[in-house]
């Protein structure tokens, strides 16, 4: 195999690691008469590949001979840090394989990354090879994410406008003497029609706390990438997207109440009820067939999916405590067991009215179990603690 050469022809010494030259074609270059031909190019030899095979990345099109050196010595420097510079992977391929080799995911994770996928890295990212991928290609996906979410913001108002004068129109409708002048029945039907278009608009805005996790997702990606050398970088920790503010929760005082019945405005995104109102609540549903079920989830906070998975197996009334250790989650409404994170797997003492409250529904769901079979003949033993009265289990929404 021939050895490399240095510019005058001579052998290299086979200790000294080789350095990018840019050459010169200049009067030699056969297109050199073309219109607007004579830009800089650079052809550097770097790494070899699997079974020894010569490697000569090449690029055109710069303006100067400084730009083509700076360039031929950034792809260098990333060969021999082990990137694949002549690669031609895309960002998009990348993150579909990347994903598609993520088992560990829980399901309601894995969907939402593959909303982003289809949503947001696709089309704004998929294009760019990986290895060309910069910081400027991500700010540039979240510029067009904002200008998106004022598009949207703006057919929600659009949206509330056709909605108040749907109202309007139907309430002059209704309200007319009869016979009621066709007109009014036009307008209404002219508002009906508008609303209908405007809500068919997109107004769902993708927030502060969805760029964030849009961001963190691209990161562990781009992470895993970097750490397989097919990067230099993990670009996504240099970028900057809309500060997370937490929405403060709030109690439904009696002046907010008031306030909330005058404009349909809520204080807070997150209310909570106070102590007499979650009593009126559970007065109100004492006959309800699920009224444990309001018990529990009002006094012991479980959450929707922690409620439907309970298993009686996990309820230990001797003891009087629960263990939360199971949930149903849903991804695009399709339910699925899972088990909930780390720091929401807990023990949940319970009083002795709540003790006696499960015994009492256990008794009840016997009863029904019975019925049923007599009834159908046949009953589902999901083993939850709170199902339909058919034995299966319930769906979190």
């Amino acid at each position: 195999m021939q050895r490399p050469t240095d510019r005058q022809g001579g052998q290299a010494d086979p200790q000294r690691r080789p350095t990018p030259k840019v050459g010169y074609l200049e009067k030699r270059c056969p297109q050199l008469k073309k219109r607007d031909h004579g830009s800089w190019y650079y052809s550097i030899e770097i790494p070899a590949g699997p079974g020894g095979k010569r490697r000569h990345p090449k690029k055109g099109g710069f303006k100067t001979q400084q730009q083509a050196a700076a360039a031929a010595a950034k792809v260098y420097r990333d060969a021999q840090a082990g990137v694949d510079v002549l690669s031609d992977e895309t960002t998009g391929e990348y993150l579909r394989r990347w994903l598609d080799g993520q088992h560990d995911l829980k399901a309601t994770t894995k969907k939402s990354y593959d909303d982003y996928l289809r949503l947001y890295f696709t089309p704004y990212l998929g294009h760019v090879k990986l290895r060309e991928l910069r910081p400027r290609h991500l700010d540039e996906m979240f510029v067009a994410i904002q200008a998106d979410n004022a598009v949207r913001q703006k057919n929600q108002e659009d949206a509330q406008l056709a909605r108040e004068a749907e109202q309007k129109t139907h309430a002059a409708w209704r309200d007319a003497a009869t016979p009621r002048d066709p007109q009014l029945r036009q307008t209404w039907d002219k508002a009906k029609s508008d609303l209908k278009a405007a809500l068919a608009r997109p107004r769902r805005q993708t927030g502060p706390a969805t760029q964030h996790r849009i961001k963190m997702a691209l990161s562990s990606a781009l992470e895993d990438a970097r750490k397989r050398r097919m990067i230099t970088d993990n670009w996504a920790a240099l970028v900057q997207t809309p500060r997370v503010r937490k929405a403060k929760a709030l109690e439904w005082t009696a002046s907010r109440v008031e306030a909330w019945r005058k404009t349909g405005k809520k204080p807070s995104p997150v209310m909570v009820w106070t102590p007499e109102q979650t009593g009126t609540f559970l007065d109100s549903v004492v006959y309800d067939r699920l009224y444990p079920l309001w018990v529990i989830i009002a006094f012991l906070g479980l959450r929707r999916g922690e409620a439907c998975a309970l298993p009686w197996s996990e309820v230990d009334l001797d003891a009087s405590v629960i263990h939360i250790t199971e949930e149903i989650v849903t991804v695009a409404y399709e339910p699925h067991e899972d088990t909930p994170k780390s720091d929401n797997i807990r023990d949940i003492a319970l009083d002795q009215d709540t003790t006696d409250l499960l015994r009492w529904w256990r008794d009840c769901q016997q009863a029904e179990r019975q019925e049923w079979l007599d009834t159908t003949g046949e009953w589902t033993d999901s083993g939850r603690v709170f199902t339909l009265e058919d034995g299966t289990e319930y769906h979190p929404q």
